[in-house]
């Protein structure tokens, strides 16, 4: 479980910003769903949605979290040196400081801190700590490094393994971490393969119906789908998977649209389904069974769907299988092409205790208003991004503000209460302007 996020100097986040997913005093209702692991003080919350005008910076929140994920995944791979890294350019001042991340996270019964500090390619500095509440609340540093250090490294007798071996071959330019995880280090790789299998991130519909469809069959998806769907009545009785051969000519043009798609996607963001995994030798197929008129059972092909549809199939993929599992679902904008009630369902599924017994946690922004009239969100799980004076983002919890009980959230947040919303300015200077240009 992520317990807590924080980044500062990329892309609209100038000053440091964090997101807590931790929960506050607020009194507990029936309609929350609060997770109580064992050994954490404070109750972990399993939503979070995000609100705020567009160019606020909601998706730059998320992106960071991407960035700080992918770093850690592909570092070995791929170092500081040949990646580029979006600060904030509104400010001269930040071209040389620190690009920073940290996060706290709960992981096999262990509360751990892990962070670094990065500029113009270099790790100025890295830390992992874990902490302990049998007595009190007590630290431990496994490791910390500062490249100004005369030391560079520290190392703590409870971080057991080759220290001072995996730090000689780690350059300047990589982290320790993803170093240690593929030299074997067991606390390092423990901690390594959380961030490579607990968190997906969805920045954009996946419709892509071969690898949605291998995703279901593979990890036996079918049903809890169909049954979702004939549930939300959009007439679905059933959903079904087909995997086929190929033949030669089929898997040319696949190769070579797959080819081209990667040309045009940008690296610098995650994509919710990885490409290069898939066997170019078969191919997926989707179909939704829908009854007629007189009962029979009529086949569509997932093409013949609604944009909606696809969409809401491809989300609930990934869905299912993080509440099957655990981790972590990262979404931006999640009502894209769905109905406000689709996504209200989507975010029920994350607050019902009996659904979600895994501890699986959704991050998600939105422009969805109506979301915030939904008697299962808490106030400490919407947080809302604002646009400050000098171009950069800020972010807070909408339990910073006091609001009676009884007020009504929506209506106060379009009210511009909390701010979190655009200044669209007097139609009338509009029409001026308008008028100017004609």
């Amino acid at each position: 479980m992520i317990l807590r996020f924080g980044c500062s100097n990329f892309k609209s986040i100038s000053d440091y910003q964090e997101l807590l997913m931790t929960a506050t005093n607020i009194k507990e209702i029936e309609q929350h769903n609060v997770f109580h692991p064992d050994g954490i003080r404070e109750g972990v919350l399993p939503i979070t949605a995000i609100y705020g005008a567009n160019g606020a910076g909601k998706t730059n929140i998320l992106s960071a979290l991407a960035f700080f994920v992918n770093s850690i995944r592909l570092n070995t791979k791929r170092d500081f040196s040949d990646v580029s890294i979006p600060k904030f350019k509104l400010d001269t001042e930040f071209e040389n400081i620190d690009t920073g991340f940290d996060i706290d996270f709960y992981l096999n019964g262990k509360h751990y801190h892990y962070g670094y500090l990065v500029k113009e390619g270099i790790v100025q500095s890295e830390w992992l700590y874990l902490f302990s509440y049998k007595k009190r609340m007590s630290r431990t540093v496994l490791f910390h490094r500062d490249a100004e250090a005369d030391e560079e490294y520290y190392f703590s007798k409870e971080f057991k393994g080759k220290n001072v071996a995996i730090s000689e071959i780690t350059s300047s330019s990589t982290l320790f971490l993803s170093t240690a995880a593929k030299s074997n280090h067991d606390t390092a790789r423990e901690v390594f393969e959380y961030f490579d299998d607990c968190y997906n991130f969805r920045f954009r519909n996946g419709n892509n119906e071969n690898s949605i469809a291998k995703k279901i069959l593979e990890n036996d998806l079918k049903k809890d789908i169909g049954n979702f769907l004939s549930l939300i009545d959009i007439g679905a009785v059933s959903l079904d998977v087909k995997k086929h051969k190929l033949e030669d000519e089929q898997k040319e043009l696949k190769e070579g649209l797959r080819q081209a798609f990667i040309s045009l996607l940008n690296t610098n963001e995650s994509i919710e389904f990885k490409l290069g995994d898939n066997d170019e030798s078969v191919e997926y197929n989707l179909s939704i069974s829908r009854k007629n008129s007189e009962g029979a059972i009529v086949n569509f092909k997932y093409g013949d769907e609604s944009l909606g549809t696809r969409s809401l199939i491809s989300l609930l993929a990934s869905v299912f299988l993080i509440l099957r599992n655990g981790g972590v679902f990262i979404v931006d904008e999640l009502e894209s092409s769905l109905h406000t009630l689709l996504s209200l369902k989507v975010v029920e599924l994350f607050n019902c205790s009996k659904i979600n017994s895994k501890g699986a946690q959704l991050i998600f922004t939105t422009h969805e208003t109506q979301l915030l009239s939904y008697s299962g969100f808490r106030k400490d799980e919407i947080w809302l991004t604002e646009k400050c004076g000098n171009g950069s983002t800020k972010l807070a919890p909408l339990s910073d503000y006091a609001i009676p009980n009884k007020s009504n959230v929506r209506n106060g947040y379009l009210d511009g209460r909390f701010g979190a919303i655009p200044f669209l300015g007097l139609i009338d200077s509009f029409e001026n302007l308008w008028g100017s240009n004609g």
